[in-house]
């Protein structure tokens, strides 16, 4: 029998119990060495997903609206002749119809569910209102004010919000259906091209350069009216659009194909999660023996359950003997054979699923201890036995390294030291300090993720280790590199993913995105400390895939247990289609004439 074992988050029921107090939770939890595990809003909803349509050869493509099953793509002078409406199921991506509003120039579209609400401005700034099966409704006029072009649009209740751009600053404008008048009630000093109104505030897609990214987003709240910017995706929005319960989607692309991708702000204002995905992974551990039989402790880590990563229906066979929990709260299934031999497996599968998750770091948040459960910081911040805090070449970095007390500056620092300093490389099994790794001067993930967290802690930032799988799209197994990467302890924020395993210029874009980013696909298995063998006193140091153990069965025998090869096999999951309901057609009863004798 195959045992169907859960990994739950050892916190996820007090969560549950305590949604009101998750934001003190996160400061103050002294046993959250897992510290991850809030819930990430809707995003892994089961109704909600990418769509993906191929690009309009003729055509500009402008906007987007969702209502339903259907997303309404706005496209200006379709074919050269017209702006036109393009409904396209969410499900297939296939083109349902087609059809011509006319050519004013339309920039942006919403739908309040009833209708579909197109800003235009030819000969004036104006909306124009259409049923959902694209017939003319009404006209309404806004503003006369000073000229400019017109994006973004949404919509609430009783208004209409979208901006007006002069070509220096952007002017976020609200039109009232009832009193049918519109102001400006906010200025902005950049272009601001796509708006939507999710969850009674309005969010702007926004592109500017910034230290750490590219990408950003503008939240509009009211009563109180304020505005602030959080970090978006490493992907532009040509549109907005509300989807329902508080999902957004955005939509992307260009010359070949368009995607419509949901993202949710999570409730922390300063996260977000987008572009959900999920997989039937397969891990397999292929064992191989002597003829000789051997004492086998085999344990091998199963993956975790966070923010950004589900996974559900963990199924392992053979059953494992026993599982059992490190100090750094990983999982881990157990097996013993006293009797090996030969050739074996152990087949992982479970179900997963990621969303990828940019995060939003205060630069100039105050950075103190104080802040930070004594656990956390004692587990984290010290040396390690490949992190010693006295070594030479690590002393060395606080001669040249920023000391600000601006938290964010530090880490710029550190990453910008890590380019500067070290080249892309493979990994050497005979150097395994954060030391041996600056003197070479190269390395591969395990390194940068070594040398990331010796640098972190001689800043009494507490980080650890991550580790994992990246799943490939594509169906088919393919040998398992481990993929090594770093995750920063924040106050407010809890655990942050950082790539440290990426080699390139200073100021390239790829270590720009990086920098507090979770990519999608990659399936985490480990987080902890490398250098600090723990593991109920078997497991080993410095490797987190797998643990083995063999020595022979007797005495004066040669008997070797070893690992092969890991396998890992990702199938992408296809989402479920609502099924429409089967409409049995009506029996009239038949009337029968009598005949006349």
């Amino acid at each position: 029998m195959l045992q169907r074992k859960k990994i739950n988050s050892p916190h996820f029921r007090e969560c549950v119990i305590f949604t009101v107090l998750v934001f003190i939770s996160l400061l103050f939890r002294n046993d959250a060495l897992r510290g991850d595990e809030l819930p990430s809003g809707n995003i892994f909803s089961p109704d909600i997903g990418t769509t993906r349509f191929e690009a309009v050869e003729m055509g500009d493509v402008r906007d987007f609206a969702i209502h339903g099953d259907f997303a309404y793509v706005l496209v200006r002078q379709f074919n050269m002749i017209t702006d036109s409406i393009f409904k396209i199921g969410r499900n297939d991506g296939r083109i349902v119809r087609i059809w011509g509003i006319g050519n004013f120039s339309s920039s942006a579209i919403e739908s309040d569910g009833k209708h579909l609400y197109v800003l235009g401005e030819k000969c004036g700034h104006f909306i124009r209102v259409f049923s959902m099966n694209g017939d003319w409704v009404r006209t309404l006029k806004l503003k006369d004010g000073p000229s400019g072009s017109l994006f973004g649009l949404g919509i609430s209740e009783d208004k209409l919000y979208y901006t007006l751009f002069d070509g220096v600053k952007s002017e976020l404008c609200v039109y009232d259906k009832k009193s049918e008048t519109s102001k400006s009630i906010y200025t902005f000093n950049n272009k601001i091209e796509s708006l939507a109104m999710v969850s009674g505030r309005v969010v702007m897609y926004q592109n500017y350069f910034d230290a750490y990214s590219s990408h950003w987003m503008g939240v509009v709240d009211f009563n109180p009216l304020r505005y602030r910017v959080v970090r978006f995706l490493n992907d532009s929005a040509i549109g907005l659009s509300a989807g329902p319960s508080g999902t957004a989607y955005y939509l992307s692309g260009g010359s070949r194909q368009f995607r419509i991708t949901p993202f949710v702000l999570l409730d922390d204002d300063r996260t977000v999660a987008a572009n959900p995905r999920k997989k039937k992974v397969t891990v397999t551990f292929h064992l191989s023996g002597t003829a000789n039989p051997s004492k086998m402790q085999l344990w091998i880590p199963c993956p975790w359950e966070t923010k950004f990563q589900r996974v559900s229906n963990l199924v392992l066979a053979p059953a494992p003997k026993e599982y059992a929990t490190d100090r750094f709260g990983n999982k881990w299934a157990g097996y013993q054979d006293d009797q090996y031999r030969g050739k074996s497996t152990v087949e992982m599968k479970f179900d997963l699923q990621t969303a990828e998750a940019a995060y939003t770091v205060d630069k100039f948040a105050p950075y103190s201890n104080k802040m930070i459960p004594e656990t956390i910081l004692e587990e984290y911040a010290g040396s390690t036995d490949l992190n010693e805090k006295d070594s030479p070449e690590l002393l060395a970095a606080l001669t040249v390294m920023p000391r600000e007390y601006l938290h964010i500056s530090r880490l710029l620092g550190l990453r910008n030291y890590l380019q500067e300093k070290l080249r892309a490389g493979a990994d050497d099994s005979g150097c395994l300090t954060a030391e041996c790794v600056l003197k070479k001067g190269k390395c591969g993930g395990q390194g940068f993720s070594l040398v990331m967290s010796a640098l972190s802690r001689l800043y009494g930032i507490p980080v650890r280790s991550t580790g994992g799988y990246l799943i490939a799209p594509e169906t088919g197994d393919d040998t398992a590199e481990a993929m090594y990467w770093n995750q920063w302890y924040m106050p407010g924020y809890g655990w942050i993913d950082v790539n440290s395993g990426v080699v390139g210029p200073k100021d390239s874009p790829s270590q720009k995105g990086d920098f507090c980013y979770i990519g999608n696909g990659r399936c985490m298995m480990f987080a902890g400390d490398l250098g600090t063998p723990d593991y109920k006193e078997i497991f080993a140091a410095g490797e987190w895939r797998y643990v083995l153990k063999s020595e022979p069965a007797e005495k004066g025998k040669n008997a070797r247990v070893e690992v092969s090869t890991i396998t890992v096999k990702g199938e992408n999951i296809a989402a479920e289609k609502k099924k429409r309901p089967v409409r049995r057609p009506v029996r009239r009863p038949v009337r029968r004439r009598s005949r006349k004798k």
